[in-house]
Order: structure tokens, then sequence, then C-alpha cells
């Protein structure tokens, strides 16, 4: 295999076997044409003495003194590719330059630009990969492509356009679409993207290789964890699975709060505890749950739980489809249904007269508080199992209901509980008037019968006078 000095230091012989080559001139290569012609051209040329490779246009340069350079092709006059320091690459294209081009040939090293137009690779390790009128002057700094990106910082990438980097932010790496405006980067070591038409992340296909799990920021800012077109500001959804379930928490285990969704109508927050999809499972020892669904709204808490284990929360208070809300019960009655004892300071109850008409008195009122009968009594099963109360065997006294609405029935209202829609209650405070007007009553009829005694007494007296004297 005959590789033969030919014309002049450094011309090569390429294409086939040939012990002379008179054809090539000083540091060109000769080769042969496609006619099986031994030809050589300035357009590729061999620097032996500095291992140089110059190819594509004539006017294509390496600066004097560098080493080790290679220009792979492209050129034009006036737009000429050149490699100004040690070990520079061009790959082609036009007005290319890899290196600093300040006449010190090893404070550049390496640099590398693949092709395109007007692209600049001005440091050490620096590298474009195409693109037009893009820079890359960080040490080890990356341009793949694009158009007017710039990477002065080191270890960064810039792509797409008008993407730029600040020589003190190095570590940086910044994505711009095609908006035609400048994309800056604000800080050292920052991930920026800047897709006005939305950016997606798949993380897991099916066999088809079709998205199976995917989180979008819409153009609109709508962030959507595995959905494609996020209607909200976050959507969060889990298709296929029992629950959608977003965690966050200060530390770096799985206590703290969730936020959870295990169907189309029902949502919950929780402290200390998270739902695998069939039963809620304690974070701590203590926890608390809060959220609803077409059955109304609840809160629960429990205490002494054993982490990691499962548990039923306890209902401490619900709001229910009809409003009424209910705390120690969860077929609360009434607009408030309490079961147990209630302490306040005072339950005032609007009175005004303004509010009033056909105001009248209260008539036989004592006739029918002496109808009334005050009983002591005990709360049976069907109590226990209406309103869901784990009751005691506590002796009780009060009225019954009943009884008091074949006196009273102003004072008696209807409620339902398991399906049943009759139950009575008894409004005890409204019975303070009736009681009132009972005492009246009594009051004037002690009163008339002193006023008989004294009359009485004033006779006796009379008569035991006229007999003494």
């Amino acid at each position: 295999m005959g590789v033969t000095a030919l014309g002049g230091l450094g011309a090569l012989l390429l294409g086939r076997q040939s012990d002379s080559a008179s054809a090539a001139g000083p540091n060109q290569i000769a080769f042969y044409d496609a006619s099986s012609s031994l030809t050589s051209s300035s357009n590729l040329r061999w620097y032996d003495e500095d291992g140089n490779l110059v190819a594509g246009y004539n006017g294509n340069t390496v600066t004097l003194g560098a080493i080790g350079a290679t220009i792979s092709g492209g050129g034009a006059s006036g737009a000429e590719n050149k490699v100004t320091d040690d070990y520079g690459t061009v790959g082609g294209g036009l007005s290319n330059r890899a290196g600093n081009n300040d006449e010190t040939v090893t404070n550049a090293r390496y640099a590398t630009v693949g092709g395109g137009y007007v692209n600049t690779a001005s440091t050490q390790y620096a590298t474009v990969g195409g693109g037009d009128h893009n820079g890359a002057s960080g040490s080890y700094a990356t341009v793949p492509g694009g158009r007017s990106n710039a990477a002065a910082g080191d270890y960064c990438f810039a792509a797409g356009r008008r993407a730029k980097i600040d020589a003190t932010h190095g570590g940086s790496f910044l994505f711009a679409d095609m908006s035609n405006y400048d994309f800056n980067s604000t800080a050292a070591n920052e991930f920026a993207v800047r897709a006005t038409g939305g950016a997606r992340f798949v993380t897991a296909i099916d066999g088809s290789g079709n998205p199976t799990k995917t989180t979008v920021i819409t153009s609109a800012g709508n962030l959507g964890v595995g959905t494609s077109a996020p209607l909200y500001g976050l959507d969060l959804r889990t298709p296929g699975s029992t629950a959608a379930q977003m965690h966050f928490a200060s530390t770096n285990t799985d206590a703290g709060g969730y936020f959870v969704s295990a169907s189309d109508a029902n949502f919950f927050i929780s402290g200390g505890s998270a739902y695998n999809g069939a039963s809620w499972i304690a974070k701590a020892s203590s926890a608390y749950e809060f959220g609803g669904g077409p059955a109304g709204v609840r809160f629960f808490f429990d205490s002494g739980l054993t982490p990691g284990l499962s548990f039923a929360p306890t209902t401490r208070l619900i709001i229910n489809s009809s409003g009424n809300v209910g705390i120690g019960t969860t077929t609360p009655g009434f607009l408030l249904d309490v079961a147990g004892q209630a302490h306040a300071t005072g339950f005032p109850t609007s009175s005004d007269r303004r509010f009033k008409r056909n105001i009248h008195k209260i008539d036989h009122a004592l006739e029918k508080v002496l109808r009334l009968n005050g009983v002591y009594f005990q709360w049976n099963d069907l109590h226990r199992n209406v309103l869901k109360r784990s009751n005691t065997d506590a002796v009780q006294v009060g009225l019954v209901a009943q009884d008091v609405e074949d006196v009273v029935p102003e004072v008696i209202s209807k409620w339902r509980g398991n399906g049943v829609k009759d139950y009575l209650a008894v409004d005890y405070s409204r019975l303070v008037a009736l009681i009132i007007e009972a005492m009246k009553e009594q009051e004037a009829k002690i009163n008339t019968l002193e006023e008989k005694i004294r009359l009485i007494e004033r006779k006796l007296t009379a008569k035991t006078t006229v007999a003494a004297s």
C-alpha cells in the first residue's frame, strides 16, 4: 500500500495503491477522480507537520501554529470556515469558527462546530452542533443547534431559538421554543424551558408505545398529572387506580397531609393518615380527615393509632345532604343535632315584637300544664339504632312527646331517621311561656283564695268581738 510524498511535504495519495503521484501540489492530497485519473485540489489539504486537515473551500484556514485541527468541508468566498486553536474542528457549513481567534492557539483547545452558518465555539471543549448564529463561549458549553443561541456559562446547554445563558450562570440548561424573543437564564445550575405550546413528560407506555402516564403543562399554564388535557390550574388524575392522592409534608417521611379523591364524587383532606384505595392507614398516633361525598361533609378524628396499621375513622361532625349538622351522630334529624350534652353561656332565640303578628295570650295554661306528666325513663335499643349512638343505661328525666302533642302540639316537631319520617321531638324551651302563664293563673287563684280567707277571718274576728262584749 503506497502512501507516498507527492509533489511536496505532506502530500497524500487517496483512492488506490501507487508509488508516485506528481499530480499533487504542495500540502495537497492526491486522489483518483471519477475517470480514474490521478489528480489533486487545493480544496483538500494535509499539513503533516502540524497534523492539520483542511477540506472544502480553499479559503478555509487553520491559524498558524495550531495543531491537530480539522476542517472537513464547507466554506465559501467571504464565508470561510476557521479553526484558530489546537485540536479544533469544523465539520462544514459557512462562516463557522472553532477557537477564540485571539492569536493564542492554546487557550481554546478542542472547540467544535459541526456545521451550520455563522456558528462559533470559542473556548475549550465548547461545542456547537449546527444551526445559525449560535455561540458557545463557556468552557464545556454546548449548543446543539437552532438559531441565535448563546451558551456563555461553563458546562451549560442552550437550545432552540434565542436561548441566552449568562457567563455567570454555569451549569444551566435552557431550551427556548420558536418564539422570536430572547429567553434568558436567571441563575446558575437552573433548568429552564420556554414552551409556549405546553410541556409534556411521559413516564409510562403500553405495549404499543402509547403513553399511559403523562404530566403536562398546557399553554394556559394548567398542570396535569395523569392527564394530557388538564382543565384546571392543577389537575391530578390516576386512571385505573383506586384513589388520586397528593402528599405534602415538611419531612422526608410519608407522614404529613394528603389530598385524596377515591371516586368522582368525593374528596378528603387528611393529616396523619393516607388512603390506600381500600382503607385508611395511620401515619401517626393521631389523625384527622375532612371531606365528603353525596351523603354530606364529615369531620373525623382519632387518637391512639398505630402508624402503619389500618383504622376506621370516627365521625365527629357531619353536615348531611339536607344541610343538617350532626355532632356525635351520623344521622342528624335537625339543623343541629347533638348526641350528648352541649354547653354554652346562652342560647338566645329571636323574639322581637317587630317580627311577630297575631299575638294573643295563652289561655288555660294551668289546665294544660296539669295535663302534662314529667317522667323518668331510659333510652331503648330503637333510640340507639336510629340515632347511631352508644347510649348508657343512665336514667333520664323529661316528657313523652306523644303526650305533649295532645296538649301543646306547637312545641312538637317531626324528624326523619332510618327512613321513618314521623319521629317526634319536644322543644322544651318553648314550654317556658306555657309555664309562665300557668304560674300566673295559679297565682291569681291563690290570690283569690287568700282574699276569701281574709274575708272569712275578718267575719270571724267581728263575731268574736261581739260575743265578748
